[in-house]
């Protein structure tokens, strides 16, 4: 800014006397005669130099640019659920053979009670002409077919307390003998290897003839 005030002060300085310099011009003499004849430019009145008006606009300050970027986080991909080691059971369904009865059994609910102990509620649906208990009708087996068979009160105590909790569901006991032709809601219990990552229901017993 202070630059531009500089060169308007010189200009208003320099120009009028520029134009006073241009108004004094000699004039073109011939002989004598000729210049009494000449008017004198000095003799009339002349208008003084005329004043030359300089507007100056100032330029504003260059305004500084302030940009703001918002960051857009990138979409967190969530994992999927790992498949659990009895997800496998849910729904099984097989005939089993007790005893020269049948049984037509489906896994109708899992729960993983410990790391060593797996809970089966099966349907279980005499086929045979005499009534017969599920103890030990089927084992499970793992991925590197190793057998556990159904546990009983002396091996697992919490069995009771387990059963008790699902009577007001209709559920029996594995002791209890299901009569021919009957569908029941059977609790069994199971003490595996804690290192098993999968199960299957399989035959016990030679299967019937």
């Amino acid at each position: 800014m202070q630059g531009w005030l500089a060169v308007v002060i010189a200009a208003l300085l320099v120009v009028p006397s520029f134009a006073q310099g241009l108004d004094v011009i000699d004039p073109v003499l011939g002989d004598e005669d000729d210049a009494a004849s000449v008017e004198d430019p000095f003799q009339t009145d002349q208008p003084g130099p005329t004043p030359i008006v300089l507007v100056v606009t100032s330029t504003p300050e260059p305004t500084s640019l302030v940009m703001v970027v918002t960051a857009t986080p990138e979409p967190t991909a969530t994992p999927e659920p790992r498949p659990g080691r009895t997800d496998g059971l849910q729904g099984e369904a097989s005939t089993f053979c007790k005893n020269g009865t049948r049984f037509s059994i489906r896994v109708a609910n899992v729960s993983e009670i410990r790391t060593d102990v797996i809970g089966i509620v099966v349907q279980a649906t005499n086929l045979g002409l005499r009534s017969e208990v599920l103890y030990r009708l089927f084992d499970l087996r793992d991925q590197r077919g190793r057998l556990f068979d159904m546990t009983s009160t002396s091996g697992y105590p919490q069995y009771a307390d387990d059963l008790r909790a699902l009577r007001a569901d209709g559920v029996i006991s594995d002791l209890t003998s299901v009569q021919p032709g009957r569908t029941e809601q059977v609790y069994t219990a199971f003490l595996v290897a804690p290192d098993s990552s999968s199960f299957r229901i399989v035959q016990r017993h030679p299967p019937c003839a």
